[in-house]
């Protein structure tokens, strides 16, 4: 009897510390959920590129070419796995939806993809509180390391959209979480939680994980090794930890190559020639700035992942090129939120020196770099730096760092309270910048610009925006679920796409888009902007941002066309009338550019 009492006394603590783990669990869940639905996404991305791709799909309406620079193939060496899952989850759900989107197809669509990305945060918010109360053995840095991750701007931002890179990062998560060792409950029996076919299983699902992260968004394999690496660098490099790192390793491939060697052959690609074609075209036309400014962009765009700056990216652009229609100064720049990246360098730079320290922190140190440096290189080198995306696989081993000095008893107080406030602020921002009131003034900001034309626009409208910067053009991305979006048949074209191969032929491309549309009996209607002799501020233009667009090219082109009524007002759109004249004067950049495809170099 007295023995029974000692067990009894002896498992309560365990008891206890059982229920104060599941209580933080419990905490940074409904806390999450919390943020989640007092938020939106100011950025959808590529959101309704996917929705077409899937509508396509659906309907039947035939494949893309994928060497196509504006093309949007179903399978994309990008995002392999991206477009037919969502398709399929689209499916599934579409006998539940019609009651709430009144049959509406592409709002269907959208509904599966919004979802997918709903769930999968939960569960990246999930894993990685698992994984860094594994890794950092304390409840509150671990909690608040877990705060952090789904605060920072990018991971916020794409769980509200349709886009697949928080869906491949909750997949990096799981799998990083899934490869360590001793995960099973507190309680269970050794004998079960250590057994061969309890660690092989983990095993695998790592390796299962990890593959789906790389077949969600390519650009993961580059933290891969890290990834894998961890559980041996932390935990030591016994026999058979190395055993099941190779077999993860080893399934990860297999799963990896399997199946991208079916998206192969579904899409048709016969020759090595046609796989170069293939990859290159996930790139979709994007040209890399290079030196000096893809290194600047580069070095604000890092603390753009992570801090909401809003437009300022485009007010530092503007001060670098000088740009003459908005100049910017130093004292400008303060005023906005250089204070933000200036925060961000001094909170890194003592994460590095508080993980000096210590020699788990020094190993956190050693695998942190082992991520940033090719995803830094891919940034430079190979695919555009400015996207805040870019940097979304940084953040698994960033916040597990960051929560690791919280914890550490070897950190000053001065390091961990510039950690707290740098904390705090991420969170303030990028929550008030995502709220559903700010976006909602936007969004009324940008329907005021349109109102008075859409109910002139029919099924085969067409629309002209500036760029992707122009408001238009952020409307129809950025709330795919309004009614005027959502409803409406007509079409909007961004004239200027900057920094890619399309600016080269942009009068060609605008020519061909104006004339089909006057073919299907559509209507054209220019923004009055693009008669304007100067940009406003307003307009987020940036002169000199591609050298291969002014903006006096745009009234100079637009100024000779014929137009009809306008409406909107000084900022608002004029008819494109579908005469001679102007289809003479569209057939000319059409004509010049088939000579010169034929003159050859």
């Amino acid at each position: 009897m007295a023995g029974t009492t000692v067990q009894i006394e002896a498992g309560i603590p365990r008891v206890r510390r059982r229920e104060r783990r599941n209580f933080a669990l419990l905490l940074v869940i409904l806390f999450y959920l919390a943020v989640w639905l007092f938020t939106g996404a100011h950025f959808m991305a590529d959101t309704n590129v996917y929705t077409q791709a899937i509508l396509r799909h659906q309907n039947g309406w035939g494949g893309v070419d994928y060497r196509l620079t504006t093309g949007n193939p179903f399978w994309d060496f990008g995002h392999v796995l991206w477009r037919p899952f969502g398709w399929l989850c689209f499916v599934l759900t579409r006998p539940g939806t019609p009651g709430i989107v009144n049959h509406n197809q592409r709002a269907e669509v959208l509904l599966a993809l919004f979802g997918i990305n709903f769930l999968a945060s939960i569960g990246g918010v999930i894993c990685f509180f698992l994984l860094a109360r594994s890794v950092i053995g304390k409840e509150w840095p671990a909690l608040l390391a877990t705060v952090g991750l789904f605060s920072a701007d990018a991971y916020l931002d794409y769980a509200h959209s349709g886009n697949a890179y928080v869906v491949g990062l909750a997949c990096l998560i799981a799998g990083m979480y899934f490869s360590l060792p001793g995960r099973m409950p507190e309680g269970m029996p050794e004998r079960v939680s250590e057994g061969a076919w309890v660690r092989a299983l983990s095993a695998f699902s790592a390796a299962v994980m990890f593959a789906l992260a790389v077949l969600f968004w390519f650009p993961y394999v580059f933290v891969l090794p890290a990834a894998m690496a961890a559980p041996l660098l932390l935990y030591g490099r016994e026999r058979r930890r190395l055993r099941l790192a190779m077999l993860t390793l080893a399934a990860c491939v297999v799963v990896g190559l399997a199946v991208y060697g079916s998206a192969i052959a579904i899409a048709g690609i016969r020759s090595s020639v046609d796989l170069r074609d293939w990859i290159l075209s996930s790139g979709h036309g994007q040209i890399q700035p290079g030196g000096f400014r893809a290194a600047a962009r580069l070095a604000f765009s890092v603390p753009r992942s992570f801090v909401n700056m809003d437009r300022d990216g485009m007010w530092l652009k503007r001060y670098l090129i000088h740009d003459p229609y908005a100049p910017v100064t130093i004292r400008n720049l303060f005023r906005l939120s250089l204070w933000k990246v200036v925060l961000f360098y001094a909170t890194a730079s003592v994460v590095c020196f508080e993980l000096l320290r210590s020699q788990r922190g020094r190993i956190l140190l050693f695998l942190l770099a082992a991520t940033v440096l090719p995803i830094f290189i891919f940034a430079l080198f190979i695919f555009e730096a400015g996207s805040i995306e870019r940097y979304l696989p940084l953040y698994p081993l960033i916040f597990l760092a960051l929560g690791y000095v919280l914890a550490s008893q070897q950190a000053s107080r001065a390091s961990k309270a510039l950690l707290a406030v740098a904390l705090a602020a991420m969170f303030a921002v990028n929550v008030n910048a995502m709220r559903r009131g700010t976006l909602e003034q936007t969004k009324d900001k940008a329907v005021a610009r349109i109102h008075d034309l859409v109910p002139l626009l029919g099924p085969n409208s067409l629309v002209l925006a500036v760029n992707e910067q122009d408001s238009l053009a952020q409307f129809r991305q950025n709330f795919p679920m309004d009614a005027i979006n959502l409803n409406g048949d007509w079409r909007s074209y961004d004239v200027l796409e900057i920094n890619t191969e399309r600016l080269s032929t942009w009068r060609e491309d605008l020519a061909k888009r104006v004339l089909g549309t006057w073919r299907r009996g559509g209507d054209v209607w220019l923004p009055m902007r693009f008669l304007s002799i100067r940009p406003d501020p307003d307009w987020n233009w940036v002169e000199g941002d591609d050298q291969r667009i002014r903006w006096t090219d745009l009234p100079n082109f637009f100024s000779g066309f014929e137009t009809g009524p306008a409406v909107g007002g000084p900022d608002g759109f004029v008819l494109l009338r579908d005469s001679p004249q102007n289809r003479k004067r569209l057939a000319q950049p059409v004509s010049l550019r088939r000579a010169a495809k034929v003159k050859g170099p």
